[in-house]
C-alpha cells in the first residue's frame, strides 16, 4: 500500500510536472510569437521612419524651392516698386516740363499778341496821320 501511494504520489507529482512543462512550452511558444510580432512590429516601425524620413526630406527639397521662388518674387517686387518710384519721378519731371513749357508757350503768345496789338496801333495811328 505504501508502494501504492508513492507511485499514485510520483505519478501525481509527474502529471503536475507534465502540466507545468506544457505551462511553459506553451509560454515559451507565446514568447516566441510575441518576440516575432515585436520583430514584424519592429520592421514596419522602421519602413514607416523610412517613408517618414523620405517625405520630409521631398518637403525640405519642396520648402527650399519654395523660398528660391519667395526671395525671386521679393527681388520683382522691390525691382516693380523701384520702377514706380522712377516713373512717377519722371513723371513729376516731366509734369515740371510740361507746366514750364506750357507758362514759356502762354508768355511768347502774350508777347506776339502784345506786339501784333503794338503794330496794329502803329498801322491805325499811322493811318489817322495820313487822312
Amino acid at each position: 500500500e505504501a508502494a501504492q501511494a508513492a507511485l499514485a504520489q510520483q505519478q501525481g507529482a509527474t502529471a503536475a510536472a507534465a502540466t507545468q512543462a506544457a505551462g511553459v512550452e506553451a509560454a515559451v511558444r507565446a514568447a516566441e510569437q510575441a518576440q516575432a510580432q515585436a520583430v514584424r512590429d519592429n520592421l514596419s516601425l522602421r519602413q514607416q521612419l523610412e517613408r517618414l524620413q523620405e517625405e520630409l526630406d521631398k518637403q525640405v527639397v519642396a520648402a527650399g524651392a519654395a523660398a528660391e521662388r519667395l526671395a525671386a518674387v521679393e527681388a520683382q517686387l522691390q525691382a516693380e516698386r523701384a520702377s514706380r518710384a522712377a516713373a512717377e519721378r519722371d513723371d513729376g519731371h516731366l509734369r515740371h516740363d510740361f507746366e514750364r513749357l506750357l507758362t514759356a508757350a502762354v508768355a511768347s503768345r502774350e508777347d506776339a499778341a502784345t506786339r501784333a496789338l503794338a503794330e496794329a496801333t502803329r498801322l491805325v495811328e499811322a493811318a489817322e496821320e495820313r487822312v
